[in-house]
């Protein structure tokens, strides 16, 4: 709601006079109600914080697909002939484990 003409010309009146009876207090009072100029914040991270997220998800993929890899479970041993050794075999020595 607008004020009228009477009020403002009221208000400028109240205004003069505090100017002139505490010119100190007026001018404060000024600063006061004017909001200072302040640079529009957004939030963005710092790039060290971008790199360093970056990393740590590189780094989470890369495990993720190296682990299952080499924690596979062993070969499964047959039962059939190849499992049994012969006596040229069991001379030898343990045999090595099969590769899948």
């Amino acid at each position: 709601m607008g004020l009228s003409e009477h009020e403002r010309a009221v208000l400028r009146h109240l205004d003069a006079e505090f100017d002139r009876r505490d010119p100190w207090l007026s001018r404060r009072l000024a600063e006061f109600g004017v909001p200072p100029e302040e640079p529009c914040v957004s939030w963005r991270p710092p790039r060290a914080a971008v790199v360093l997220a970056a990393v740590m998800v590189a780094a989470t993929a890369f495990l993720a697909a190296v682990i299952p890899l080499v924690m596979r479970q062993p070969c499964p041993v047959s039962t059939g002939a190849q499992a049994t050794p012969g006596a040229a075999e069991r001379a030898a020595g343990p045999s090595p484990s099969p590769t899948c």
